[in-house]
């Protein structure tokens, strides 16, 4: 028993190292000869023209011969097709305006005798007036396959650039990216007709929108954009920044942020960017969408270009990421299957993988028009082989052939994302046999990566393909400032005979390190602010890696941002101070608490909306701070810019006490209130007299015996409790302003005023009936 390959050669001189189309075994007899038929496929990427076919026997040199020289022959010459893809027609959209969007239509054929594969139209747009322009590349469009002598209409709709005005015409070239070999390479590109793109007159545009990919509540996330003018004349508009789960801007969108453009000039562009602190609402998976004139204040030649979503979507969530896969590097290139080639796509052409194959891993792909692959294995008598197949969740069958009886097979979906597969030779160890290897996928299927293993063990043995179980994180929900950090995980058995060797841990997407216990010490000095994935996994002896688990290691080293601003001041009728604070804490773990001081020691909550009760103007200097959850924190201090006093002359904006020579400053007046509500208080506090007769047996300590039998009765008089305070500092916790009836008053919850004078001082009233009149 021995095989026999058969190959594809420019002369006819049949060497391995041509191209090898399928193989076969047979078993000869002494003296004796056999014909046989043999189906293959002839490679895409074949040039079409006339070539050899070639069988050579005995490749792997199983039978030891008297002459090794007559192995190989050449057949006749066979010519052979190729597909021609060709532009047919490209539309022009006409008159139409810089930034405009626009519909285009190109129709691609294939005129020639063979199917071609997966390829790529690009589409772009060439300024032909002004002079000097390079082509601006618009999109690159996948088309999965093209049967010769069919054609398909490929319709889009792109935008036109935003500079410059001109002539322009639509050029489409098909196999962008020259995979496909063709009959004739000279007509792969064509023109549309040229059209004139004239600056609008009245047009405001979103660019683009970014920010990050993933991040978790509390974080604050840092979100650009960019907007242009292409009218002729200034604009004030605005815009809002939304998350959405569908790239549509209604309703059900999360408004994160709304801002005010002021007079963006005709013809020009301007970035900016916010930082937006994540709540527990926004989680979830979302689109960031940039809209400009959300107001719709402004009539515009295009409106159809006043909405932008991110290119990326942002996942905002605690919970553990996802480990990277292990089983995608198949379709990293489509064309190789991990081993430098594609694997064939039938059995004639099997893809031939060795003899007795101790372990072999193999990184496939199955994807779009490439439905099937085929490797074929030798095993010698009393050998077994062991097959799995594993991927991430894509339908893909798999059968184990000796010629054409299905030894083994299985299947792989969603639920099942991975098998094994065992066949024995039970033939003398001194003979091969050649099995076979089918995976395959639904035509209609895009299909996906998997990864091939193949052990071979002695019959008596059995193929350790069973991976140790999944090692689980202890979690780590806090954030770290150091340069260490220690990870635990669960201890796990191997579901196979061979037993657990190590464990193996990474940086997501980096190179696995060997652990030995279920604790390690990281190093995190290098990494920056921010959560990153750490991934685990076990390893037995014979090799197989687990399932990875995976979770975040979050680091916050870097203090908060912080700028503050003063926007406006009113000096009475509340007194406010309005304030513009910008506060970012970067990828760090999110700021816990915004305060603000007036002598950086005693601190206050800041108040929605950024707007302070200041009510002693002569005090001009504010703190703020800002504080992470892991406790760094920044502060920012300003002077204030204090409003004029309304009541002093309109030269004088200080906002300060200060004399006039028209009579008492704003403290002489207050002094003077003061003065005459204490001599008021201490009038209703005289003593009054009441005279009565005593009762008969009374006993009144409180009265005195006078003159003419009469008695004197003191009793307690109604006061008029006064308190004076320099300035709101002083005043006690709790309480709440009003201004509703022009004159501010700090009210406390036991119904207690106190009264905001002009210099920023307060004076309480209150009432208090102590005692009653006694009969």
């Amino acid at each position: 028993n021995f095989p026999v390959d058969m190959f594809l050669s420019s002369d006819s001189t049949i060497t391995t190292s041509d191209t090898h189309l399928g193989a076969d075994s047979i078993t000869l007899g002494a003296s004796t000869s056999v014909s046989n038929t043999l189906s293959v496929t002839v490679p895409s990427n074949v040039n079409s023209g006339c070539w050899y076919y070639g069988i050579i026997v005995d490749t792997t040199d199983v039978i030891i011969e008297q002459n090794e020289n007559d192995n190989s022959l050449a057949a006749n010459q066979v010519c052979i097709l190729q597909p021609n893809l060709r532009i047919v027609s490209v539309s022009s959209p006409g008159p139409s305006t810089l930034g405009q969007s626009i519909e285009l239509s190109v129709n691609v054929e294939n005129s020639g005798g063979a199917s071609a594969g997966k390829h790529q139209l690009g589409i772009s747009f060439e300024v032909m007036q002004p002079n000097g322009y390079a082509d601006i590349f618009v999109e690159e469009i996948n088309i999965t396959s093209l049967g010769a002598n069919s054609n398909v209409v490929i319709t889009r709709t792109v935008q036109l650039p935003t500079s410059p005005a001109g002539t322009y015409r639509v050029l489409a070239v098909i196999d962008y990216l020259g995979v496909i070999a063709e009959s004739d390479e000279s007509d792969n590109e064509e023109n549309g007709a040229s059209f004139e793109v004239t600056s609008p007159t009245n047009d405001l545009m979103a660019k683009w929108i970014t920010g990050p990919t993933s991040a978790e509540p509390g974080q604050t996330v840092s979100i650009q954009w960019e907007i242009q003018n292409l009218g002729a004349e200034g604009k004030s508009f605005d815009i809002d920044i939304l998350l959405s789960q569908d790239k549509i801007a209604d309703n059900s969108d999360n408004k994160i942020a709304g801002v005010s453009v002021l007079n963006l000039a005709g013809g020009t562009s301007t970035t900016d960017q916010i930082s937006y602190q994540l709540a527990d609402s926004d989680d979830g998976t979302w689109w960031l969408i940039l809209v400009v004139d959300s107001t719709d204040i402004h009539s515009e030649d295009d409106e159809g270009n006043n909405m932008v979503s991110s290119a990326n979507q942002l996942v905002v969530s605690a919970d553990a990421p996802e480990p990277v896969s292990e089983n995608s590097g198949g379709c990293a290139d489509p064309t190789t299957d991990g081993n430098n080639s594609d694997a064939a796509g039938s059995r004639a052409s099997a893809t031939q993988l060795g003899l007795d194959v101790e372990s072999m891993t193999i990184q496939g792909c199955l994807m779009d028009i490439d439905n099937e692959d085929w490797y074929a294995v030798m095993l010698h008598g009393g050998k077994r082989l062991g097959v799995s197949i594993e991927n991430d969740g894509h339908a893909l069958d798999i059968i184990l052939f000796n010629g054409t009886i299905d030894m083994d097979n299985g299947s792989l979906s969603e639920e099942s994302l991975r098998i094994d597969l065992i066949l024995t030779n039970e033939d003398d160890a001194n003979t091969s046999r050649i099995y076979h290897i089918k995976i395959s996928k639904e035509a209609i299927s895009s299909g996906g990566s998997y990864v091939l293993k193949i052990v071979t063990v002695d019959a008596n043995e059995m193929p350790d393909l069973a991976p140790p179980g999944k090692p689980l994180f202890e979690p780590m929900d806090e954030w770290y400032g150091g340069n260490n950090v220690e990870v635990s995980w669960s201890s796990v058995e191997d579901n196979g005979e061979s037993g657990l060797s190590h464990y193996q841990i990474r940086w997501a997407g980096g190179l696995w390190s060997d652990v030995n216990t279920t604790t390690t010490n990281m190093n995190i000095s290098m990494l920056n602010d921010g959560r990153h994935s750490l991934e685990v996994r076990a390893i037995d002896n014979a090799g197989n890696p687990s399932s990875a688990d995976a979770m975040w290691i979050r680091v916050d080293r870097t203090s908060p941002t912080l700028d503050v601003e003063q926007l406006s001041a009113q000096y009475a009728g509340p007194p406010v101070l309005q304030l513009d604070v910008e506060v970012s804490d970067g990828d760090g773990s999110g700021i816990s608490s915004l305060e603000w001081s007036w002598n950086n020691e005693t601190w206050q909550e800041m108040p929605a909306g950024n707007t302070i009760i200041w009510s002693n103007w002569s005090e001009i200097a504010l703190y703020v701070r800002a504080t992470d959850n892991v406790g760094m924190l920044v502060v920012e201090n300003i002077t204030i810019d204090p409003p004029a006093n309304p009541n002093h002359p309109s030269g004088d904006n200080s906002g300060t006490d200060v004399e006039s020579s028209g009579g008492p400053s704003t403290m002489g007046v207050a002094a003077i209130v003061l003065i005459a509500l204490v001599v008021a208080a201490m009038l209703g506090a005289g003593i009054y007299l009441i005279f009565r007769q005593n009762s008969s047996g009374e006993d009144d300590e409180d009265e005195e015996e006078v003159e003419g039998g009469a008695a004197i009765s003191i009793q307690e008089p109604l006061t008029m409790q006064i308190t004076h305070v320099t300035s709101h500092q002083e005043l006690p916790p709790g309480g709440s302003y009003d201004s509703s009836t022009g004159t501010t008053w700090y009210i406390l919850p036991d119904g207690s005023k106190w009264w905001m004078q002009e210099d920023g001082s307060f004076l309480l009233y209150q009432n208090e009936n102590v005692a009653e009149n006694k009969d």
